[in-house]
């Protein structure tokens, strides 16, 4: 993850790529080992973005990355930001590198179910064409 701080412009870019979150397969949540849910990332299509210590709702795209761009009232310093989202960009941190790494073997699993034929067209297992012998 990637953070800067210029201009009076928050932006943070996660290790979550767009197309994982344009396929919306994967989930883009982090679960502790009970199966509660413990970081959540939503993308939101109307702008808005949001950091709180436990979610983030990104509203960009960074390099191909889903990413947050917050501009900040002009007199905010640097050390108010990191006051402010200090804690909760140190958990974003943490847990989006891991829904990252999961969303991808989540996608890789799902898309083993599936085996193509020799037209080269996906198709579930078990659905492919029967020999008639």
């Amino acid at each position: 993850m990637k953070v800067s701080f210029k201009n009076n412009v928050l932006t943070v870019v996660t290790d979550i790529a767009k197309a994982t979150v344009e396929k919306g397969i994967a989930s883009l949540k982090a679960k502790d080992e009970k199966g509660n849910e413990i970081f959540g990332v939503s993308v939101s299509k109307n702008g808005n973005a949001a950091i709180h210590e436990n979610s983030i709702t990104c509203n960009a795209f960074i390099e191909g990355k889903a990413a947050i761009v917050m501009v900040m009232p002009m007199e905010t310093t640097m050390e108010d930001v990191q006051r402010q989202y200090g804690k909760a960009l140190v958990a974003a941190n943490k847990y989006t590198a891991q829904i990252a790494a999961q969303a991808c073997a989540e996608e890789e699993t799902i898309a083993a179910l599936f085996t193509s034929d020799e037209d080269g067209e996906d198709i579930p297992c078990g659905n492919g064409p029967v020999d008639e012998d």
